[in-house]
């Protein structure tokens, strides 16, 4: 197969955290946990487990709580044994994939905390692949909040030290500062 163009290429890490905002954004915030932490399998799954904490169902109704309640696009199968595994199975989470523990599970229930942190994953899982800016304006901007991007920014430039920390944040309250100038002609 050969054809010519310009490909977008996302990475699995970047694919799960927008669909883990756009879950969460749609009031499925435990999905989105779930993909940004420990997977769906071990979110979901109700039945018995082992000492060590993991999933050991003694049956299909045990096996069958390792996917999501919700309807398409939601629905993501994890169940996975000895006969079957469906194509979720490996999903772990993007935070329990790179040995990190996982968030706060009362996230699960607190859209805007989660969407922050998702933000924040994102600036540490996608780091120097260009998607910073346009994560932190979409987010700002959606919530209408100035600040998100502002406060960000502000608490960047004073890590690093930078005298022009506080005009920058001051600049970047007013939204009309956070694009390039560009006239029409």
């Amino acid at each position: 197969l050969n054809k010519g163009g310009k490909w977008g290429i996302y990475r699995a890490g970047l694919l799960h955290l927008r669909y883990s905002e756009a879950a969460n954004r749609d009031g499925k915030s435990k999905l989105g946990w779930a993909l940004l932490n420990i997977g769906i399998a071990n979110t979901f799954y109700t039945g018995t487990r082992s000492s060590a904490g993991a999933p050991t169902p003694v049956s299909f109704d045990e096996i069958n709580t390792m996917q999501t309640p919700y309807p398409a696009p939601y629905y993501l199968d994890a169940r996975n044994n000895n006969d079957y595994k469906s194509p979720w199975y490996r999903n772990t989470g993007i935070r329990n994939r790179a040995g990190l523990t996982p968030l706060d599970a009362s996230l699960q229930s607190d859209m805007i905390g989660l969407e922050g942190k998702l933000i924040d994953e994102g600036a540490l899982e996608l780091a120097f692949e260009g998607n910073r800016w346009p994560d932190l304006v979409r987010i700002a901007r959606r919530q209408n909040n100035p600040a998100f991007l502002a406060e960000r920014v502000y608490q960047k430039l004073l890590k690093d030290g930078d005298p022009t920390a506080s005009s920058a944040r001051a600049k970047l309250l007013n939204p009309e500062n956070w694009y390039l100038p560009f006239e029409w002609k």
